[in-house]
């Protein structure tokens, strides 16, 4: 499935997805895209020289695969991508000269296995793996020889790295027709 759309702006946006088995392995991906010229976030009677248009850039895709080893075994694993980039509408006017802005980028992997056993019970494992990054920056704005909004000066620059790894392992199994015990 493509879905192409295109508004004022210069906006546009691109959304994919596509899924297919073949005998024993399924796959599907998934994508979107989005970019923008942007607009200005000031009432026109208000800006000054620091003053741009707000934009926006994204992107976002997941691939995600599953194979059935045997009946009642299967594997499965996943991928996805983030990037956002955007420009919140300032330049500052003193070093560094910088658009206040944020970004983000973050990749994702997981997989894990699912295996019924002779018993009738049931073992999971699964694994991940996040690796992110948010940047931003923030602007004081100001007047100046009488014209409104005209020095911009960095007040916060900031880069959040977040990653992480986990798992887990459960072991199901039922006893009855009304009860459950779960171990993991």
């Amino acid at each position: 499935e493509v879905k192409p759309q295109f508004g004022n702006l210069g906006s546009k946006k691109l959304d994919l997805f596509g899924s297919d088995v073949w005998g024993k392995l399924g796959l599907s991906a998934d994508g979107s895209f989005f970019d923008t010229d942007g607009f200005p976030n000031v009432v026109e009677g208000e800006r000054g020289p620091v003053d741009n248009n707000l934009t926006v850039n994204f992107k976002n895709v997941n691939v995600k695969g599953d194979y059935t080893v045997r009946p009642r075994f299967n594997v499965f694993g996943r991928v996805s991508y983030f990037k956002e980039d955007r420009n919140n509408g300032k330049v500052s006017t003193f070093a560094p000269v910088v658009e206040e802005a944020n970004n983000t980028e973050w990749t994702a992997v997981s997989g894990g296995i699912r295996l019924g056993l002779p018993d009738s019970s049931d073992l999971q494992a699964r694994v991940f793996f996040d690796d992110e990054t948010f940047r931003s920056n923030f602007l004081a704005i100001q007047a100046a020889n009488g014209i409104p909004r005209s020095l911009g000066r960095l007040t916060l620059d900031q880069r959040v790295p977040t990653n992480n790894v986990g798992g887990m392992v459960q072991w199901v199994r039922a006893f009855g027709l009304k009860n459950v015990f779960s171990a993991g």
